[in-house]
């Protein structure tokens, strides 16, 4: 490109290198370049302690789903089958709306995650006599044994994410989370009976 009329090409910007891996990579001179611009589109709430630990709360649960899809195909279950089972597993005779409620999905996908374990011997379906609007759930004897398997794969990867945390910093972790849990559930007592049911 021509230098403009009348000036001269401004010399190229020196950089200094460093080490990355195996690759040379140029330091950013900042007299030169001046100071390096945040990502388009951060925001200052990004800095924000609470903002910056809701967006990795959601982080982590996208991953989370991700790994156990795979840790659960083997046993041909999904995370939605999964965690119906493991509610189930602390419960006797629960509701559809019951279960509904603990793993936070609409009816029309719980049925249809129902009907998967039903028609695989792993639940029981039944409406009580006293009122035949309600409809309960439990394990049959091999649903629960396929629970004892999926309780142990979630420890297992629980246990590995949690590895390098120390056991204090988790129990106040797991205060923080009962908290906001507790501000997501309007209820009082159902937001108890949640927290603790693990």
């Amino acid at each position: 490109m021509l230098p403009p009329q009348g000036g001269e090409i401004a010399p190229w910007p020196q950089h200094e290198f460093e080490m990355v891996g195996s690759a040379p990579v140029a330091r950013r001179d900042e007299s030169v370049l001046g100071p390096s611009e945040p990502p388009a589109g951060r925001s200052e709430a990004a800095g924000q302690p609470r903002v910056r630990l809701a967006y990795l709360l959601v982080q982590v649960a996208l991953r989370r789903e991700r790994a156990m899809e795979n840790m659960l195909a083997p046993l041909g279950l999904s995370p939605t089958q999964s965690r119906v089972l493991l509610y189930l597993s602390k419960t006797t005779d629960a509701s559809m709306g019951q279960v509904a409620d603990y793993i936070v999905i609409d009816r029309t996908s719980l049925t249809r995650a129902i009907d998967k374990l039903v028609a695989g011997g792993l639940v029981i379906r039944s409406e009580p006599a006293h009122d035949r609007r309600i409809t309960c759930l439990r394990l049959t004897s091999a649903g629960q044994e396929i629970c004892e398997s999926v309780l142990a794969q979630f420890v297992s990867h629980s246990q590995e994410l949690l590895r390098h945390v120390a056991e204090e910093e988790i129990g106040r972790t797991s205060d923080v989370l009962a908290t906001m849990l507790a501000q997501l559930i309007d209820d009082p007592a159902q937001a108890r009976r949640v927290a603790e049911l693990f």
